[in-house]
Formats: C-alpha cells, sequence, structure tokens
C-alpha cells in the first residue's frame, strides 16, 4: 500500500518540514529547516527559497497572515527566538528578536497583531503582541498563569496549560493584556476551534468547549475541519461531529499508536509508530499508506501538499 504522489521534490538540505504549508496562489509555501521554500503546485518545481539561518533547525512556528508567512528559529549563541516574516515573493518582510524562546503552537495572528507566547531566561512567560506589517513590538504582557499553546479566535485568544495543575487549564487573554478569564480546571492537552482534550485522574477527555458534549479519549491527540473531528478512542480512529459528539466512522484499530492528527478537505492523515496512513474524511476508508512519516497537510481540491524528512509532495486523491 502506497501513498499517490504526483510529485515529490527532495531538498538538498537536511529539513523535517512537518508543518502544515501555506498555499499562495500558483505555489504552495513551506518551512524547510534552514529556509522558507516555495514550491510549484503543478510540478513540485522551486520558485524560491528565503534563507534564515543555516543553524536554524525547524523552529516551532510557521503561520500565515496576510501576504506573508511567519516562522521562528533560535538564533545563536543566545539559543532565543528570532521571528521571520516573508511575503509571498519570497522576500523578507521583518525580523524580531525576541528576549525568550517560544512554545511550539505559541504564535498566532490576530487581526493586525502576531501574538507569541514565550519563556524568558528569568523563567517568567511573557505575550508579545507585533505588528505584523512591520515586526516591531507593540506590548510584552507577562503572563499570570502558566501556558503552552495559544489559540486566536474571534473574541480573544485562549492559552491552553498542560505544564501546571494548579493554574487553570485553559483561560482567555484579552488582546490588550487585561486580567484573564479561567475556562476550564483540568490540564489542556490540545486545543482547537470550540474544542479541547484535557487530563485528569481516570483518563483523558475530549470535549466541545460549549459544553454540548464531551468523551473520553485514547490519546492526547486529535484533528479538527470545523465539522469534524478525529481522534483516537478504543485503540481505533474515531470521526466526530463538533455539533453534537455524534460518531460518524470508525476505523479498524491502529497499527501502532497515533503520533499525528489531522484533517486536510477530503483526507485525514494519521501519524502513528509504523508510518503514516490516509483516510478518507467522508467514511474513513483507507487511502494509501507509507512506512515514511509526514507532517500536516494542506488540501486544494483532490490534492494535499504534504512535507516529510528532506522532502516536500503531492498527493493526488482517486
Amino acid at each position: 500500500m502506497t501513498l499517490p504522489f504526483s510529485w515529490r521534490t527532495r531538498l538538498p538540505w537536511f529539513c523535517v518540514a512537518w508543518d502544515r504549508p501555506a498555499p499562495a496562489g500558483p505555489q504552495v509555501i513551506a518551512r524547510c529547516g534552514e529556509a522558507v521554500v516555495a514550491f510549484d503546485r503543478d510540478d513540485g518545481a522551486i520558485r524560491w527559497q528565503a534563507p534564515l539561518d543555516p543553524r536554524a533547525g525547524d523552529g516551532v512556528a510557521f503561520v500565515s497572515g496576510g501576504a506573508a508567512v511567519v516562522t521562528e528559529y533560535r538564533r545563536r549563541p543566545e539559543r532565543l527566538s528570532t521571528l521571520v516574516a516573508v511575503r509571498f515573493d519570497g522576500t523578507r518582510a521583518w525580523r524580531s528578536d525576541l528576549g525568550g524562546q517560544v512554545s511550539r503552537n505559541g504564535v498566532v495572528v490576530h487581526g493586525d497583531d502576531v501574538y507569541a507566547l514565550a519563556r524568558e531566561p528569568a523563567r517568567r512567560q511573557v505575550l508579545y503582541r507585533l505588528d505584523l506589517a512591520s515586526g516591531a513590538v507593540r506590548a510584552t504582557h507577562d503572563l499570570q498563569w502558566p501556558a503552552t499553546s495559544l489559540l486566536a479566535t474571534d473574541d480573544g485568544l485562549l492559552a491552553a496549560n498542560a505544564s501546571d495543575d494548579r493554574a487553570p487549564g485553559l483561560y482567555r487573554i484579552a488582546p490588550d493584556g487585561g486580567e484573564p478569564e479561567a475556562l476550564l480546571d483540568d490540564p489542556v492537552w490540545w486545543l482547537a476551534p470550540g474544542l479541547a482534550i484535557s487530563r485528569h485522574a481516570g483518563g483523558r477527555t475530549l470535549r466541545s468547549l460549549t459544553g454540548s458534549w464531551s468523551t473520553e479519549v485514547d490519546s492526547d491527540l486529535a484533528g479538527t475541519d470545523g465539522n469534524m473531528v478525529v481522534a483516537v478512542r478504543g485503540g481505533a480512529l474515531v470521526a466526530l461531529a463538533t455539533r453534537d459528539g455524534a460518531e460518524r466512522w470508525r476505523t479498524d484499530p491502529l497499527p501502532a499508536e497515533a503520533t499525528r492528527l489531522a484533517i486536510a478537505g477530503p483526507a485525514v492523515l494519521c501519524g502513528h509508530g509504523e508510518g503514516t496512513t490516509l483516510y478518507r474524511t467522508d467514511d474513513g476508508t483507507v487511502i494509501g499508506g507509507t512506512a515514511d512519516s509526514y507532517g500536516v497537510p494542506v488540501a486544494d481540491d483532490d490534492h494535499l501538499y504534504l512535507g516529510g524528512v528532506q522532502e516536500f509532495g503531492r498527493l493526488d486523491l482517486p
């Protein structure tokens, strides 16, 4: 069983391109280790590459906002985070050297601002607010409670805390740095619009943040497209409606423990200890699989674009 690649582009430097790429017209843009790279959608040719730093590693953030992507790397010798914005034509829009280390899933775009969750050398956690157009730091706020990830919503920012059970597991932050609002007590390990997975003494709970439904799950992993969420329950993938939690489909037991889950248009990607398997979003049937590991894809009609170890490719779904 294989994955239906129409093209795969091998990169001449080592990288692990697992962040969700950003479509931009005739190209798709990805963080590929020491550079941001734009691939032609039709044939995978490299249209441009924007170098970051030869020792940049794979970073902990890659998000799209306006007509640019924003990514992170640790600058040397300080080992502190630098944010870089690259325009869709490959030119650098700005660079901002922060005073702390940014958390994975800790950079979001909200309106005309970029927010970055960072831990500074004095061990305090700081929320940076930067201008999306220029990268200028507009404000910094010391966080009252710990946070491990951020999510931008229509009415502000949500912060998940999986590191300290003495503080709320989920809380709302006002963009202007006002008083936070506690939402959940249990530590939150996965957060998406309207959904969260929290841990408690008896296990893990996947819940709707509106309080309309909840269910026990096996893992801290899940993936959602807004209408459906996939999670691991009873050793298998289950797809649940986000509106009411009703089960839509269930797979056979997974071949190994899941390490990555994502929904991208017509396909569900499940990374696991034996490689990667793709399932159809509408009914859970298997599309294909491979022993190789791949990152979070982005969909375009019946195409999926995704990165792997030192490569980037397009899948054409049957």
